[in-house]
C-alpha cells in the first residue's frame, strides 16, 4: 500500500477532477480510497465541527471531502505515532481511525502529531478502478506524510504531479486536429 491516485490532468469530472486520492485498501473486490485535497466549504461544516469538539480547539482543522460515499461518515487519517483499540495501520507511517474517542485525544493534546478529518470516501467496485487506470484516468504514485499532512490543499495535486516527473499545466485535456 502506501500509494496515491492522482487524477490525471485531463480528467474534468466533478468530484475527482484534480483529486489526489490516498488508497486504503485495493484488493479483488474493489478498492477504497480518501481524496486528500478538497476541503469542504459549506456553513454546516462549522456546526458539525462544533457537534464533534474541534470548535474547542485554537486552530480549527479544516474537514476534507474523501468522497461521494457516505458523505456523513467520518475518518481520521493520521501519524502512526497514535493508535487506539480500532485503529488501522495503513503504511508505515499513516494510519486511520474512526473511533469518535480520537477527537477528543486530539482536542485534549494526546492525539497524533499530525492528522487529517476526512467525510466521505471513494469506493470503486471490482474491477472498476482497473478500468480506469487503463483508460488513463489515475496515475499512481507513491504518497509521503509531507504531502498528505503539510502540503496546502490547493498544491497537493500539482505537488503529486511534479513528483511523477510532470507539468499539469502541459496538459489542457482538450484534443486537438491537425
Amino acid at each position: 500500500m502506501n500509494h496515491l491516485l492522482v487524477a490525471a490532468p485531463g480528467m474534468s469530472d466533478p468530484f475527482f477532477g484534480k483529486s489526489v486520492i490516498y488508497i486504503l485498501e485495493h484488493g479483488e473486490d474493489g478498492a477504497m480510497g480518501l481524496i486528500i485535497n478538497k476541503p469542504m466549504i459549506d456553513d454546516d461544516i462549522y456546526q458539525l465541527i462544533s457537534d464533534v469538539g474541534f470548535d474547542k480547539m485554537q486552530s480549527k482543522p479544516s474537514i476534507s471531502f474523501g468522497g461521494p460515499v457516505a458523505l456523513m461518515r467520518g475518518f481520521i487519517l493520521h501519524s502512526t505515532d497514535y493508535a487506539i483499540d480500532g485503529t488501522y495501520r495503513v503504511s508505515d507511517s499513516i494510519s486511520l481511525t474512526t473511533d469518535r474517542k480520537i477527537i477528543k485525544e486530539i482536542v485534549d493534546g494526546r492525539g497524533p502529531a499530525m492528522y487529517k478529518f476526512i467525510l466521505g470516501y471513494a469506493g470503486w467496485q471490482r474491477g472498476q478502478l482497473e478500468q480506469e487506470l487503463k483508460r488513463g484516468d489515475w496515475l499512481i504514485s507513491s504518497a509521503s506524510p509531507d504531502l498528505i499532512f503539510q502540503t496546502a490543499d490547493d498544491k497537493k495535486w500539482e505537488d503529486a504531479i511534479q513528483m511523477l516527473g510532470l507539468d499539469g499545466m502541459m496538459f489542457s485535456g482538450d484534443g486537438g486536429m491537425a
